[in-house]
């Protein structure tokens, strides 16, 4: 096959022209390359040390801390909550007490109340959370407080603190039940305590069982009349047990409370009502005369 030479001369001259062109195309990125004072233009899929996380790991992950850190880091938080939050680490401070007396004292911790509160300021209202709480070591020891804090554990925190504050002694006939018959009123609540024979259980309202339980009571009877208002009830039950806010011995003129702690002036034992009655008190056929 024979090609004539008209063809082959117009060929090599457009290759020519062509290659003439990506020369100057070529020159002016030079000059452009050359302007920017960049040698070559930079490659992006290599490693660049501080620009780049390690190879093999995860980018999203860059900087945080790893499983072990984090485990960590959320032990000493959950530790300093617990130091800070514990009752006991605040009372050890402010009472004589060991920190294993505190911890007997708290054997029986029950919130029997927990609610929303708010307070009515002029620039608004301000909410807060209550608790009441009552405490006893289940051998004559209990004591109810109140507490208001931003959290329910803030506020049940403090109402432990004022539980234990406020504990006294009730004294139990055999160590299971109370003597006699009480009667205690606290605004339009009136509570009436009767004892009852070994067997005869807790035959209460909710609230009055979680104090009696707490005190040690297992065999009581109550009747709550009128207003049923558990935070009345609770410190109606309480009044009784204690003696109220004047115990024996007391000048009428002092009206603040006394801890009697472990001494038990506040309900009457059998000899002082035996006393008074000008005969002994006997216990016969689960009752007592």
């Amino acid at each position: 096959m024979k090609i004539s030479k008209n063809l082959i001369k117009k060929f090599s001259t457009s290759a020519v022209a062509s290659n003439t062109a990506g020369a100057s195309t070529t020159n002016l990125l030079r000059k452009d390359i050359k302007f920017n004072k960049l040698s070559s233009w930079p490659d992006l899929s290599s490693f660049k040390p501080r620009l780049d996380v390690g190879q093999g790991e995860d980018p999203m992950k860059a900087g945080l801390p790893t499983e072990a850190e984090i485990l960590e880091i959320e032990r000493q938080k959950a530790v300093k909550r617990m130091y800070e939050g514990d009752p006991l680490n605040e009372l050890s401070k402010t009472l004589p007490y060991s920190m294993q007396h505190l911890r007997s004292l708290t054997e029986y911790t029950f919130p029997l109340i927990t609610k929303r509160v708010m307070q009515q300021t002029s620039k608004g209202k301000i909410m807060s959370k209550y608790a009441l709480v009552v405490c006893g070591n289940g051998k004559g020891m209990v004591g109810v407080g109140e507490g208001k804090g931003d959290s329910n554990g803030d506020a049940i925190r403090k109402a432990t603190i004022e539980a234990v504050r406020e504990m006294d002694f009730v004294d139990r006939f055999q160590d299971r039940t109370i003597y006699g018959e009480l009667k205690s009123k606290v605004g339009s609540s009136l509570v009436e305590l009767r004892s009852r024979p070994a067997g005869f259980g807790l035959r209460c309202s909710p609230v009055v069982h979680q104090v009696a339980k707490a005190a040690g009571i297992t065999d009581l009877s109550a009747k709550c009349r009128r207003s049923r208002n558990p935070m009345q009830v609770v410190k109606a039950t309480l009044k009784a047990l204690h003696g109220g806010s004047q115990p024996q011995l007391m000048s009428r003129s002092d009206m603040v409370r006394v801890p009697r702690l472990e001494k038990g002036a506040g309900m009457k034992t059998a000899e002082e009502i035996g006393l008074e009655r000008g005969r002994e008190m006997v216990y016969m056929n689960k009752k007592v005369y």
